[in-house]
């Protein structure tokens, strides 16, 4: 029953190697951040927002 058993590969690679998926990771938040900004900051030029009058 060899269901639950990793691949060979991932137990030959080094445990300290995780910088590629943590950055795409940090580039999506970041992006997420700097849209939800911008639609925040579209909408209150608009005056869609209360806070913006």
């Amino acid at each position: 029953m060899r269901r639950h058993s990793l691949p060979d590969d991932y137990a030959t690679r080094p445990t300290g190697d995780t910088s590629p998926p943590r950055r795409r990771t940090v580039v999506v938040a970041t992006m997420l951040v700097l849209a939800v900004a911008a639609g925040t900051a579209i909408a209150a030029q608009a005056g869609l927002l209360p806070f913006s009058k």
